[in-house]
């Protein structure tokens, strides 16, 4: 026996495919019997219902079950018998809700390679900018390494010019004594 307001794990061998006749018409269900449908089928499985239109129940059914199964059918035009026997406009004309449980499906080999290239060329960006990053960083230091050079052989310039500067001054200054 199940029970739809039993809320839990999926099924270890869910089904196929489930049929269910006149089983929403107590809108405070609705919920629960797609929550057991939804655990009950396996992938790329099929949920068939027929229920007539009562109260407005069947119609607020299909909208709640769009939300639990985006590939909801629902058909009135399904059995010339039927069709026959009960005048579509009657409140009792029963409607067939077929709602599909997508399959997951393997992506194709070549979505999967572009894939797997686009991972690799991604990696080998990545390398490359790492190596670039690598190469500023010691072009940086060797930059400021050589501007410390520069800078103490600026101070030693100035500091003998200024030597020379003050002899040249003496020699001014004696020769003009």
């Amino acid at each position: 026996q199940l029970y739809w307001k039993e809320t839990g794990k999926s099924l270890d061998d869910p089904y196929d495919i489930i049929i269910a006749a006149d089983v929403v018409y107590l809108e405070e269900f609705h919920s629960a019997l797609l929550g057991t449908a939804g655990r009950s089928i396996k992938q790329g499985g099929l949920f068939v219902m027929i229920a007539s239109k009562r109260n407005g129940s069947l119609d607020k059914f299909i909208t709640l079950a769009r939300n639990s199964f985006p590939r909801t059918i629902v058909s009135d035009d399904y059995d010339a018998d039927v069709s026959k026997a009960i005048r579509r406009s009657a409140k009792c004309f029963p409607i067939m809700l077929r709602m599909l449980v997508p399959q997951a499906e393997k992506l194709p080999e070549r979505v999967i390679k572009m894939c797997e290239d686009s991972k690799q060329k991604l990696l080998e960006r990545k390398k490359e900018e790492e190596r670039i990053t690598r190469r500023e960083n010691v072009r940086r230091e060797q930059f400021q390494e050589l501007n410390g050079k520069m800078a103490a052989l600026r101070g030693v310039r100035l500091e003998a010019e200024t030597e020379a500067a003050a002899a040249y001054a003496e020699e001014a200054a004696a020769e003009a004594a």
